[in-house]
């Protein structure tokens, strides 16, 4: 960062080094900055302190994500200006990572719970949900062109998958 350090996760927290680029060696302590930073999704078999959410600007400004509770969430309609908003009848859940399936009619969603991410598909006129996956960790659902199916990754092998399954 700008003010000569290096900044990096450790176990969940931020951690700052001193650092001589020069000499491309630490040049001090490493302290503690922020504890408890989120990481964008909870696989298991990714490494402790890896891949947390945040950064830093280059005039030194940190942004972050605490790894609080998750807040709940709404899925819903946002107009192109992003002013206005209308409800889908999916509300009250830990939701990530929606996408829409081509023909738009359902929605294939990351639902958050205290030890697990699944995929879960929403129907949005009949505001419906059904489950699409049931062992692991499962993320990122990605539909493929016809809508037909859905790929996914998956921690459920012990190691890091990418999955297909019809939706």
């Amino acid at each position: 960062v700008p003010s000569g350090q290096l900044v990096f996760a450790q176990g969940g927290s931020l951690m700052a080094v001193p650092f001589d680029p020069a000499r491309l060696e630490l040049a001090g302590p490493i302290v503690p900055i922020v504890p408890d930073v989120s990481a964008p999704f909870r696989l298991r078999t990714m490494a402790d302190g890896f891949n947390r959410l945040f950064d830093v600007s280059p005039s030194g400004t940190l942004a972050y994500m605490s790894a609080g509770p998750s807040p709940r969430s709404e899925l819903v309609w946002v107009d192109r200006s992003g002013q206005h908003e209308e409800p889908t009848g999916a509300s009250g859940g830990t939701y990530a990572q929606p996408r829409l399936s081509p023909d738009g009619d359902r929605v294939a969603v990351v639902v958050r719970s205290d030890d697990l991410d699944d995929v879960w598909l929403y129907d949005i006129a009949r505001r419906t949900w059904n489950r699409l996956t049931l062992e692991g960790n499962s993320n990122f659902p990605l539909w493929t062109a016809d809508g037909s199916s859905l790929m996914y990754n998956s921690d459920r092998s012990g190691g890091l998958e990418i999955l297909s399954r019809r939706s």
